[in-house]
Formats: structure tokens, C-alpha cells, sequence
């Protein structure tokens, strides 16, 4: 053995012992406590979105880092001042930055639930949920789930392809009403922080009295 091994064997008695437990037990709690304060949820893709609402359907070209949110809406989005081309969805900071290129400006309007697209496999008020089957959605293995949200009369059904390995909802087709969304042409991959920030060349619209704000329309 080393002699610098030997030495420190015969330099550590039971009591250093105890406290060399202690301080590993003290640092595994801690490793533990930041990995349960981590986001549950933090994936990383881009992909086209499509959502069809009562035969009216709207597209965009999405990207999603964990609670951020860029959407580039087909054919822009209407407001008071003209088409949004862009909206990036910040539910850190419980806004919505609606971009207007032509003007050079931006809007800032209150998140609301709809701005939201569906990122995480449980569903609003969510009731019931069983496995139907397995499929596989473009390239990726998913598992087919039949979820109920509410209860009674108001109760909705659904289907849900749920990613195995990445656990994001690929689509969501309502059984009840003409409604669904799905994520098409999926790429998992690290995206960059600069596309859900508002571009330094923009500024942010102010209504001149006695103008009244443009419409919160999203």
C-alpha cells in the first residue's frame, strides 16, 4: 500500500469516521433537495403546431425551452395594429410579447390558460386516464392513452399520444367536439434563450391618450 494511503488509514479514527458519514449523508440531501427544486418538466424541441379548433385550423412553426414558448404563426396573428407575425409565450414573467415586424414594435398582453399549448402529459381538471395501446407517431414510440377531464355531463374524452421517452403529448384529439392539437415533424434538440426574448430593435407599444389599447386578440 501507498505510504500515503497508510497514513491516512491510521490518521482517520471512529470518530472521523462518523463525521465523514455525516458530511456524505449532509451533501446526498442536499444534491437531492436542488434536484427536486429543478423544473419537473424542462424539455427542449421544435416542431410545427397545428390546432384545429370547430373546422378552423391554425399553424405555426413552434419552439418550446422548458416554460418558454415561440410561436410563428401561418398567416400572423390579428390585432388592432395589424398581424402579429410572432408571440412569445413567458410563463416565468406571466406575459405574452406579440411581435409586430413591419412596425418595429411589440405588445405586452397577461398570459392567459389558451396561450398555453399543451406541454405536459396531465390534462386540465384530468379525472381518469387508462392505456389503450402503443403506436408509433412519425418516428417516435408513443403510448395512446383515453383520458377523461370533469365529470358528469360536463365531462370531456379524449385521446392522447404521449412521447415515451420525452413524455411531451404529440396529439390531443377530443372525442366530444372538434378539437385537437398535435406537435408534426418533432426535433428534440437544445434551443437558443435569444428567440424567446423580444428583438433589441423593438419597442414596446404605449397608447397616446385618449387612444384606447389595442385588443388583447391572440
Amino acid at each position: 500500500m501507498h505510504a500515503a494511503a497508510v497514513a491516512a488509514c491510521v490518521m482517520i479514527g471512529p470518530g472521523e469516521e462518523r463525521m465523514a458519514t455525516r458530511i456524505s449523508l449532509s451533501l446526498a440531501v442536499f444534491l437531492l433537495a436542488v434536484l427536486v427544486s429543478q423544473p419537473a418538466h424542462a424539455v427542449e424541441f421544435s416542431a410545427d403546431y397545428v390546432k384545429r379548433v370547430d373546422g378552423k385550423t391554425a399553424r405555426a412553426q413552434i419552439y418550446v425551452k422548458g416554460d418558454w414558448i415561440r410561436l410563428e404563426h401561418q398567416g400572423g396573428v390579428l390585432t388592432d395594429l395589424g398581424y402579429a407575425g410572432v408571440s412569445i409565450v413567458r410563463l416565468d414573467k406571466q406575459v405574452v410579447w406579440l411581435l409586430l415586424s413591419k412596425r418595429r414594435q411589440y405588445l405586452t398582453v397577461p398570459l392567459r390558460k389558451d396561450h398555453v399549448p399543451p406541454l405536459t402529459e396531465t390534462m386540465e381538471g384530468e379525472t381518469a386516464r387508462k392505456v389503450a395501446r402503443e403506436e408509433t407517431l412519425g418516428k417516435y414510440r408513443t403510448t395512446l392513452y383515453e383520458v377523461t377531464a370533469g365529470s358528469g355531463q360536463s365531462a370531456e374524452h379524449y385521446y392522447q399520444w404521449v412521447s415515451v421517452e420525452h413524455r411531451l403529448p404529440l396529439r390531443i384529439v377530443s372525442l366530444d367536439r372538434d378539437w385537437a392539437v398535435e406537435y408534426e415533424h418533432v426535433v428534440f434538440s437544445k434551443q437558443q434563450d435569444f428567440f424567446f426574448e423580444v428583438p433589441p430593435e423593438f419597442a414596446e407599444w404605449q397608447p397616446s391618450p385618449p387612444s384606447t389599447p389595442p385588443s388583447e386578440a391572440y
